[in-house]
């Protein structure tokens, strides 16, 4: 030995950086998640009001405004909950419950968006499907994600199909649509945290990008995995 290099690296900057990111998601929790509950209440009352007088032009209304505070409350809770999963404060509560009632739930989610665009959403079930040991509520949410993300970029009078079955000792779901399907060089990306899709060719609006990557945290943390297969021009099938 003839001597000794010390390399130090100050990481002062990615600390606050990180702290940032900390009392953002803090910010979004507390000061977003409240007023868009209370947006998301009145105007779904507002909306039962208009459809019982037979208002149409109102109730068009109605219905946006609740589409879009839905899309924005579920973008606040999948920052909110992949934050909580990456610093390991969020437990999985798994309970015995039933796949069908799951699938049900996570489609009436999504029923209204796609009813908006004329998209059809149909299942498959196997005839038999055991219980499942699971956290219910985030697997309805692993769902709805994967079922919002069809209806988004499904054309008008689309479809989208929920295919579950038997392996052995594993249950595999397949949902697919018949949008406009996902680049090759993209595949392999989609469920990275903030990933992003070329949305200009594709004429949709940038999201936050976190909806797919929480379906991969949720997914793994049941001891699962999940991944994608498509064609452009022929649609979408979400494995997991």
């Amino acid at each position: 030995v003839i001597g000794h290099m010390l390399v130090l690296h100050d990481i002062t900057q990615e600390k606050q950086l990180e702290q940032m990111r900390d009392d953002l998601v803090s910010m979004i929790v507390h000061d977003l998640k409240n007023p868009l509950a209370g947006v998301i209440g009145f105007a779904e009352i507002m909306h039962v009001k208009a459809k019982k007088r037979g208002i149409e032009d109102f109730e068009g209304f109605l219905t946006k405004i609740l589409y879009q505070a839905n899309t924005l409350h579920e973008m606040v809770n999948n920052i909110l909950e992949v934050h909580k999963m990456e610093d390991g404060s969020m437990e999985i509560q798994k309970d015995v419950t039933n796949l069908e009632d799951i699938v049900n739930n996570a489609v009436r989610q999504v029923e209204m968006s796609a009813k908006q665009k004329g998209i059809t959403i149909s299942t498959n079930l196997t005839t038999e499907l055991p219980p499942v040991f699971v956290d219910r509520t985030k697997i309805v949410r692993l769902f709805a994600n994967i079922l919002s993300n069809g209806v988004k970029y499904t054309p008008e009078q689309g479809q989208i199909r929920i295919h579950i079955t038997i392996q052995d000792d594993e249950i595999l779901t397949g949902i697919s649509d018949t949008g406009k399907g996902i680049p090759s060089q993209y595949l392999d990306t989609i469920f990275d945290r903030f990933a992003q899709i070329d949305r200009k060719k594709q004429g949709k609006a940038a999201s936050v990008g976190l909806g797919l990557y929480f379906c991969k945290l949720v997914v793994e943390a049941h001891g699962g995995k999940i991944w994608a297969e498509s064609e452009e021009g022929k649609g979408s099938i979400f494995y997991f």
